[in-house]
């Protein structure tokens, strides 16, 4: 080396820079990095389980060469009354050398899976739910849909389920205690008075359920929440 002469050599290292920086230069962050930094601060926004997945797809940012020139990137915000549902917008912070300050706006589309019970079978309407009927998969997260199969043990169909689908809170109830017709103990409650009489089921209900009762001695129809098999509490 020391016999080249030094023109050569410093054409070399020329080339050898010239390499360097459009290697670096060509390296630009690619969408699913900053597809993977939205997810992670939206999954935290939303406060989903730790089995609860979010899928982020199509993410598009406001200043594209200015993320074609980051090397990483520091932190996603969410603004002000962004949920992290549906389409989103985010305010990305860049590492981008010689500027300590940089971000973008940012675009991106949510996708959000949560565990989610299904049957494992056809259930007929008026059908008690048993753990065999039921399995947990991943699903588009629905507020209705039952999560836990603890959950949905013992429930009763109020209408025919297909086989894996999901198991809606809306389509499944708890197993009647009570039949209409049943002869009650009501215990009415007047401040810190307790009164217990007679009363006749006017409807049917599960454990916890309101239902309508009729006073034995009046024969006035209140509401009384199921306590047990032959016990509701009145509130008149």
């Amino acid at each position: 080396m020391k016999n080249l002469p030094t023109r050569l050599l410093l054409s070399a290292l020329l080339v050898t820079l010239a390499w360097i920086t459009s290697g670096s230069a060509s390296a630009a962050l690619p969408d699913s990095a900053m597809e993977q930094a939205i997810a992670r601060t939206c999954h935290e926004a939303l406060g989903l389980p730790a089995n609860g997945k979010i899928r982020v797809t199509g993410a598009r940012a406001a200043q594209p060469d200015l993320l074609a020139r980051a090397q990483g990137i520091s932190r996603v915000e969410l603004p002000p009354g962004e949920s992290g549902r549906g389409r989103v917008t985010a305010k990305v912070h860049l590492v981008v050398p010689g500027q300590p300050n940089a971000w973008t706006w940012a675009s991106a589309r949510t996708e959000i899976t949560v565990p989610t019970v299904i049957t494992t079978r056809p259930i007929r309407r008026g059908e008690r739910l048993q753990a065999t009927d039921l399995m947990v998969t991943q699903l588009t997260e629905n507020p209705s849909n039952i999560q836990r199969i603890e959950d949905a043990v013992g429930r009763v169909a109020r209408r025919s389920i297909p086989r894996h689908k999901a198991v809606r809170a809306t389509v499944v109830r708890k197993p009647d205690i009570i039949r209409r017709g049943d002869r009650l103990e009501a215990i009415i409650r007047k401040g810190s008075l307790r009164i217990r009489t007679g009363a006749l089921a006017a409807e049917s209900g599960g454990d916890a359920d309101l239902i309508r009762v009729k006073l034995a001695e009046n024969g006035r129809v209140l509401m009384g929440r199921v306590l047990n098999a032959r016990q509701v509490e009145v509130q008149p």
